[in-house]
């Protein structure tokens, strides 16, 4: 990529301490079949050798390496990235993930056949195979208030239009909550497609991955606490299930943060 060529993809890999699994991430982009790509790799303080296992990769000028001083969680890191894309479009990378060869491709031809979307979504499965959301068997355009309540299981790989975006910053007091930055995206554009393709392998092993860490209660009730804060009026009005269902789950989570952690056998 040169100065004079602006990228359809700034690709956002947020890592820490993951120097053993970040090349795989790497290798993945460097596989793809489309090439008009940035990846920014934003390491958040990392106290391995990851700067010396990315330092390679750097003769390619489309990768980027930036180091923050100390750890500052995923969401601050992505922001750091996304103050600095070029793309059009941003595509989320965890360190620990990879693409498959022809995702970008993929991307870039359902930016093309629906030009009035802002936000797509396809498949993931896991490295060992098992698939992890949904998928339609073609392209599905739904409306926000079919997001809000789940016509869609599981999770999905996204992409997001980077000045659409950029009003919807990542949290940075809590890990995670990925998932209400999609909702209010859906719901300020109306709708999001969904595609019959899978792109990324989601590791699924692992004991600092959060979707494993079952006994994380304070950070499910942040996580809760801003889902409802903000979207409250739209489930209300679209989902009303969904909110008493979240409310629950604050609830039961908040109390279980406060309670000693010998209940849970540790």
């Amino acid at each position: 990529m040169t100065d004079a060529v602006k990228p359809l993809f700034s690709i956002l890999c947020a890592s820490y301490n993951r120097a053993d699994k970040l090349p795989r991430a790497i290798d993945s982009i460097l596989a793809q079949s489309f090439i008009n790509w940035e990846l920014l790799i934003i390491d958040d303080g990392s106290q391995d050798d990851t700067e010396q296992v990315v330092h390679p990769y750097l003769s390619d000028n489309r990768i980027s390496y930036q180091k923050l001083q100390q750890n500052a969680g995923v969401g601050a890191a992505r922001n750091h990235g996304l103050r600095s894309a070029k793309g059009t479009w941003i595509v989320l990378l965890d360190s620990d993930n990879a693409f498959l060869p022809d995702a970008l491709q993929i991307m870039a031809d359902a930016i093309t056949s629906h030009p009035n979307i802002v936000m797509h979504k396809f498949a993931v499965k896991s490295f060992d195979g098992k698939m992890m959301g949904e998928m339609p068997p073609q392209a599905l355009t739904i409306h926000a208030k079919d997001y809000l309540t789940g016509s869609i299981k599981g999770e999905h790989h996204t992409l997001t239009k980077k000045d659409v975006l950029q009003n919807y910053p990542f949290f940075e007091k809590f890990s995670g909550g990925e998932a209400i930055l999609w909702s209010q995206i859906a719901l300020s554009h109306t709708h999001l497609t969904y595609h019959p393709s899978i792109t990324q392998l989601y590791e699924t092993d692992g004991e600092d991955r959060l979707s494993v860490k079952s006994k994380n209660y304070t950070r499910l009730a942040k996580v809760f606490g801003a889902d409802i804060s903000l979207l409250w009026k739209s489930y209300l009005r679209y989902a009303p299930l969904q909110l008493i269902m979240r409310l629950i789950k604050f609830i039961c989570y908040t109390l279980a943060s406060h309670l000693p952690m010998r209940w849970f056998g540790r």
